[in-house]
């Protein structure tokens, strides 16, 4: 495959990943259970005691963290409210690992 077929095909497999991700991400905010004070307090507390992404830690990538994120996702049952299944996440790690679970 030359260079050229090379980029095309990643260009394609990324914007699927983006649109998945997007989709996601869209999916996840009608979630009422975002809306609540004990979410939006949870969420506080995650933040403040993982100030840096968890998942880009992993990787040896310092990034801030901008989200709580459900490590047993909610449709397998995952506790919404469960401190010990939460973790501080970037933007983009928890989208990417949100479309992993939905492909």
């Amino acid at each position: 495959m030359t260079s050229e077929g090379k980029r095309a095909e990643c260009s394609s497999r990324c914007a699927r990943q983006y649109l998945l991700t997007l989709t996601y991400a869209l999916d996840m905010t009608g979630n009422p259970i975002y809306k609540t004070a004990r979410w939006l307090q949870l969420r506080r507390q995650v933040l403040d005691e993982e100030p840096e992404c968890r998942w880009c830690l992993a990787r040896g990538k310092r990034t801030p963290s901008t989200q709580c994120d459900h490590i047993v996702e909610l449709d397998r049952q995952g506790d919404p409210y469960d401190r010990s299944n939460l973790c501080g996440s970037c933007a983009r790690c928890n989208a990417s690992r949100g479309a992993r679970y939905i492909n």
